[in-house]
């Protein structure tokens, strides 16, 4: 965190936001892929609700978040858990129909307790990637006219290796290993640029994420990233094993929080206000 504080960040107020209003940051790590984003809900009055953001639409090892405007957002969530458990079905009907006649149990092909067989048609991370990108492409299309990047999504995936793409309202995938999305991003891509990420571990990168949301929301750089109060945002781990939330205690969440209140209180005092 000393890093940041010595950094000369500009302070500006939030004006003419729409309510695409959101902070998603994902990381490559040695040991997997952290999610984490924050949880507001802006309604466009005193009332914000909270929900999470990121999502595991039923395939292992694999998660996504979107950010954009708040209708667009919901739907792409909706759209591909559809999809997937339509492309899913397809294929299994598929593998189905392929077996059909053979004498070979499908069920055991699909259980994996025949290794010596292989199922001809899988669902697999490329093609997940292409149904996000397609449904983000459709669903930019609808919403340029009210914004000009109404929506994109970050996929963290673990296949023969960690992979972390973030998918840009016109479908385009760019593959990284570290990306912020959403209108909170802008606030803290200097401090992202200053990581070393081969050297930062499951809790750095959780600390860091969560320092930087809430940052954002206790700095007031954008009224639309938040969370509840004592809670941390929403932590989403996606190793070469299982892609779920991540659970954290209530003594390390109450240090966390408290910690980086301090922290903030701090750089507030170093700020150039704008």
């Amino acid at each position: 965190m000393e890093n940041l504080q010595k950094n000369k960040f500009m302070y500006k107020s939030p004006k003419n936001r729409k309510d695409n209003m959101t902070l998603i940051i994902g990381i490559k790590l040695k040991e997997g892929i952290i999610l984490i984003g924050d949880r507001k809900i802006s309604t466009g009055d005193e009332h914000p609700f909270f929900m999470d953001k990121i999502e595991a639409p039923i395939m292992a090892r694999v998660a996504v978040g979107a950010a954009g405007l708040r209708d667009l957002s919901k739907e792409f969530n909706r759209k591909i858990v559809n999809q997937v458990n339509s492309r899913t079905a397809e294929y299994r009907l598929a593998n189905i129909k392929q077996f059909n006649g053979t004498g070979i149990n499908f069920l055991d092909a699909e259980n994996g307790k025949r290794k010596d067989i292989a199922l001809p048609y899988n669902y697999n991370v490329e093609n997940f990637l292409d149904d996000c990108s397609l449904i983000i492409k459709n669903l930019s299309e609808i919403g340029e006219e009210v914004q000009q990047n109404p929506i994109e999504a970050l996929v963290a995936a673990h296949t023969d290796k960690y992979s972390l793409y973030r998918i840009y309202y016109n479908g385009y995938k760019q593959e990284g290993d570290c990306f912020a999305i959403g209108s909170g991003s802008v606030h803290i891509q200097g401090f992202l640029s200053q990581l070393d990420f081969k050297s930062l571990t499951i809790g750095n990168a959780i600390y860091i994420g969560s320092f930087l949301i809430k940052y954002v929301e206790l700095m007031g750089l954008d009224d639309g990233v938040g969370v509840e109060k004592d809670r941390l945002p929403q932590i989403f781990l996606v190793t070469d094993k299982f892609a779920k939330e991540y659970e954290i205690s209530k003594e390390d969440t109450k240090y966390i929080l408290k910690d980086v209140s301090n922290k903030i209180k701090k750089i507030k005092k170093q700020f150039t206000f704008a």
